[in-house]
């Protein structure tokens, strides 16, 4: 509490009851001043009434008619100017006004006074004039010939003197009790000024405390009892704040432990909305977690939400694998759900921890493809081999000339199994390409790269009357594993020589691109369909697999050039068009 509210409790109380006292005095005195005006007033207008009434039926005037009313009229004016006389006929019609044109003002018959006064008795009224606007007093005495009441005499005086005196009145009242509050308030601040300070003190120290303001400290006063309190006070401040710190702190632990996990983690309350989901959950559900979520708008999978409420609902744990179809791509994601408990052993919620297994599952398969693959690639030279070899050993030996034939057939087939454990090797060895010894980096030239390339497959192209144009810079430095590069370009010329028609041309560019160099090769060969293009750099993909073994291919070329290219930091991507041919590149950074 502020030293301001100390002073305003202790101050109201006593302006109120002085602001009570002023305005009930004061509404006393003004009601008597009212009333003793009003009698005084209406003792006047008695007295003027009787007065032109005797007028009236006095020898002056021949008859009670509405010329007669206005000379009436313009006597009273001449008698009292603030006196309003009005004569009117018994249909409640204007004859005569003192202070306002008759043929303008409606009849009267329904004001009260006039109406009583019609019905043969004397009345008035206080009302708001609406010709003037004025508060007016009214009396109205009606006017007989014989047992009828022929016409109206109505007199009327405003009250604005009236009005004017009680304002004037009300003034001198409210600058009194204004002078009364201000001593109440001289008193409450005097009295409040001993004793506000350190309760002040005390208060604004617990709000801070309240908001969070552990560290706030309260001095000591010199009072025993405040101090008692501010002491007791700090105390309690200090351990809050330990104990805050601790468990805040746990908490930090507990989330960045829980976010750094490869697994996502999402739990539920009572009411099935989410209390707390992970990084890795949201990657996983493919939604955006908030606190508060619906169980259903979090996780959209039935076999999911089903774990899930098994656990809250019947506290016991479940799991369930599920396969969720992300549009074109397909996920494998295995949950866990268990109950949250209170330590009385309430349930008070629930927790699953998710997996995604779809890498795992895409591993599996591929080395089941990749086993099957190698099995297959295998298993058909070493059939031929084995086939010759027999026929070689059999009893009856073939001829000189078919024995040349058989071996030259085993040499070439064992050329392709040594072929293929090499790639095999190469492709084991790339697979590490996390650790810094597989790659030997060497400051070299784009030039150097193709001139050893174009080397290598020189021999190749001549055979096949192929020509390999060349093109682009050959002095741009690049930092690479030139091996590895030069292996690269070699399959992919490989690759563009087997498949060209002959007397064609396989096109080897080289160019520079945003700190990048990038190398393509195209050939003018039949050109592969689109529905092939994704799957051209798995192991042991072929688009035409008799064409292939007939070439002499391993199956792993294309593999082994992505391996090097993702070693080196780069991409690598295929164009094309059936047809026309096809356009391989890889972009390799200049520094990795």
């Amino acid at each position: 509490m502020s030293s301001r509210g100390i002073l305003i409790r202790l101050f109201v109380p006593l302006m109120a009851v002085t602001a009570a006292v002023t305005l009930l005095a004061g509404g006393w005195v003004a009601r008597s001043l009212r009333v003793i005006h009003q009698e005084h007033a209406i003792q006047r207008l008695e007295a003027e009434n009787r007065y032109l009434e005797s007028l009236l039926w006095s020898d002056r005037f021949d008859q009670l008619d509405a010329d007669s009313a206005r000379e009436l009229v313009q006597l009273a004016k001449s008698i009292s100017r603030d006196t309003r006389v009005t004569v009117l006929g018994a249909d409640g019609s204007v004859w005569a006004d003192s202070i306002a044109d008759p043929s303008r003002m409606p009849s009267h018959r329904g004001r009260p006074e006039v109406a009583a006064a019609l019905a043969g008795r004397t009345a008035r009224d206080l009302r708001r004039s609406d010709t003037t606007g004025a508060m007016t007093l009214y009396l109205a005495r009606p006017l007989f010939i014989g047992d009828r009441v022929a016409a109206v005499l109505r007199t009327a005086i405003p009250l604005s003197a009236l009005e004017r005196e009680l304002a004037d009145f009300w003034r001198r009242v409210l600058l009194a009790m204004g002078a009364l509050m201000l001593a109440a308030w001289g008193a409450a601040f005097a009295a409040a000024v001993g004793v506000q300070r350190p309760i002040a003190g005390l208060v604004e120290a617990a709000q801070g405390l309240a908001a969070g303001d552990l560290s706030r400290r309260i001095a000591r006063t010199g009072c025993p009892e405040t101090d008692a309190l501010a002491a007791a006070l700090n105390h309690m401040a200090a351990e809050l704040q330990r104990r805050i710190q601790i468990a805040e702190s746990q908490q930090r632990e507990m989330e960045t432990m829980l976010e750094s996990l490869s697994e996502g983690v999402i739990a539920i309350d009572s009411a099935e909305r989410l209390l707390f989901g992970n990084r890795r959950a949201s990657e996983i559900l493919g939604a955006r977690l908030r606190r508060g979520m619906d169980l259903r708008e979090t996780v959209r999978s039935v076999e999911l939400q089903n774990i899930l409420v098994q656990a809250l609902h019947e506290g016991t744990a479940a799991d369930a694998g599920v396969s969720i179809t992300d549009g074109r791509s397909q996920r494998f994601i295995r949950g866990r759900a268990a109950p949250l408990t209170d330590p009385v052993g309430g349930i008070r919620g629930a927790v699953m921890v998710l997996n995604d297994l779809t890498e795992m599952n895409r591993l599996l398969t591929l080395r089941r493809e990749f086993v099957a693959n190698v099995t297959h690639e295998l298993q058909t030279p070493l059939t031929t081999i084995r086939g010759f070899l027999e026929a070689l050993t059999d009893p009856q030996p073939p001829t000189p000339q078919e024995q040349q034939k058989f071996l030259h057939i085993a040499l070439r087939q064992t050329r392709r199994l040594q072929r293929l454990v090499e790639d095999l090797m190469e492709l084991a060895r790339l697979d590490q390409s996390s650790e810094p010894s597989v790659l030997r980096l060497v400051d070299t030239t784009t030039g150097a790269i193709v001139s050893e390339a174009l080397e290598a497959c020189g021999a190749l192209a001549a055979e096949r009357s192929v020509r390999i144009e060349a093109k682009g810079p050959s002095d741009l430095s690049l930092r690479a594993d030139a091996d590895l590069v030069v292996r690269a370009l070699m399959n992919l010329l490989d690759n563009a020589i087997k498949y060209s028609p002959a007397r064609s041309t396989v096109e080897l560019e080289c160019r520079e691109e945003n700190g990048h160099i990038v190398w393509s090769v195209t050939d003018h060969g039949p050109g592969i369909e689109a529905v092939h293009l994704p799957r051209l750099f798995e192991r042991f993909y072929r688009v035409d697999k008799s064409r292939s073994r007939q070439e002499g291919g391993t199956g792993l070329g294309l593999a082994i050039v992505k391996h090097i290219v993702l070693a080196h930091g780069g991409t690598v991507g295929v164009e094309s068009e059936v047809g026309k041919g096809s356009r391989f590149w890889f972009r390799l950074p200049r520094v990795p």
